[in-house]
């Protein structure tokens, strides 16, 4: 199905160009109503600074009276940037509800995951697990399947044979479980987006683990 014809960079729409079908970018991951979405505001002026539309809104609020003439121009980053918003209104403010459309989301997940990780055990990608981990990685993807894909140590249970990990763990003998994992929440939520990087993490948990020595 040939609905529009993308050309990435800001260029101009081009019979020419290639992945003009709409099911090219569902396949990759995009949300139906984040490409229904970013194809309405091609050449459509909704005359306000919102961007973000779901299908009742773009219904209600559309007008062909504000339909550009001019050819439109098309960026691939506008789009992945639709379909990040979209993927969190998805998230439900209740975890313990897990709705149809974030059903979808779950399954995305599972799927990518288990294509990563073949031996992944079930309970790893279980419905009610992903459903409480997925808002805490979701700002930082594009399509759902990311999650799967780039957050492998989610899905697996943590290599503590290593020096560095016997030495971490020795370190915390005889101290309540509650009160690292409290401390070690506290240090890590204090890290800003921009310095959350292995380096700065590793230097907050031997912080942390001085502090409770």
């Amino acid at each position: 199905m040939s609905a529009f014809n993308i050309c990435l960079y800001r260029a101009k729409l081009s019979k020419r160009q290639q992945h003009a079908s709409v099911s090219y970018y569902v396949d990759r991951g995009f949300l139906p109503e984040a490409v229904i979405n970013f194809v309405s505001l091609l050449g459509w002026n909704p005359k306000t600074t919102k961007e973000i539309f779901n299908l009742n809104e773009l219904v209600n609020e559309f007008s062909l009276g504000n339909v550009q003439k001019g050819g439109a121009v098309v960026d691939e980053s506008r789009m992945m940037w639709m379909n990040r918003e979209h993927l969190r209104r998805r998230v439900p403010e209740n975890l313990g509800i897990i709705t149809d459309e974030y059903a979808e989301i779950i399954f995305a997940v599972q799927n990518a995951a288990k294509a990563t990780i073949p031996s992944l055990s079930g309970a790893m990608v279980n419905e009610k697990r992903l459903a409480k981990l997925i808002p805490a990685v979701v700002e930082h993807v594009d399509v759902a399947a990311e999650i799967g894909t780039n957050f492998p140590f989610l899905f697996s249970d943590p290599d503590l044979s290593s020096d560095a990990a016997s030495t971490f763990l020795s370190s915390f003998w005889g101290t309540p479980s509650t009160m690292i994992l409290s401390n070690l929440i506290k240090g890590l939520s204090e890290i800003k987006e921009a310095d959350w990087n292995p380096p700065t993490i590793k230097k907050e948990l031997k912080v942390r683990n001085q502090i409770e020595s």
